[in-house]
């Protein structure tokens, strides 16, 4: 019994009264529209809906793609909220910035344009250990009084300055931010085709 008792006691000065604490690190994307704010000159609405994602990316602990066919997520390592979250608000600024609407929320109006995206691929590619990359790649589809005005995926890849998960945040901005920005050279071009009514 005494034997016992030394043991349990080993056991909660060791394992902190049975928990473990883990030094996990939570990270937020910090995508940024460079460019200065567009002047909004525009009645235009869009509303900006969740986003959703691939199942294999929808975890918040970062994935790592090791070879072809094998991926792992790494424990200790995670996005603070689901990157899909992170990605619709990071959309919804950008796209409040641009110039190219009104109102952005992610409420519709009347005579709303709609904004919906399915992100394919956020992962850090080690497969080739001494080019690791991380890569992103989104699929945006926008509708105007249930036509499709736009729909089209973008993908880039950028190489990490730093073999860490900062390094991988990093190049998660560089990717994401020249996929917005390709997205609204192209929905700018799309808008410029279409006569705008007043929203009442």
């Amino acid at each position: 019994m005494k034997s016992i008792c030394i043991l349990l006691i080993g056991i909660v000065i060791t394992g902190g009264c049975g928990q473990k604490t883990y030094n996990k690190r939570y990270f937020a994307l910090d995508i940024q529209r460079h460019a200065l704010a567009g002047e909004t000159t525009t009645d235009r609405t869009l509303k900006v809906e969740p986003f959703t994602i691939n199942p294999a990316f929808a975890s918040k602990s970062l994935v790592y793609r090791k070879s072809r066919f094998q991926f792992e997520t790494d424990f200790y390592n995670e996005f603070l909220i689901p990157p899909a979250e992170l990605l619709t608000q990071a959309s919804r600024q950008w796209m409040s910035q641009s110039g190219l609407f009104g109102i952005v929320s992610g409420n519709s109006g009347r005579d709303a344009f709609v904004l919906q995206a399915n992100i394919l691929a956020l992962y850090g590619d080690f497969s080739q250990k001494l080019q690791p990359k991380a890569v992103a790649a989104i699929q945006f589809f926008m509708t105007h009084n249930n036509e499709v005005v736009l729909n089209k995926a973008y993908k880039e890849k950028a190489p990490l300055e730093t073999l860490s998960a900062d390094g991988l945040m990093a190049a998660y901005n560089q990717c994401l931010e020249l996929i917005m920005k390709n997205l609204e050279s192209d929905m700018r071009a799309k808008l410029d085709t279409i006569p705008e009514t007043t929203n009442k």
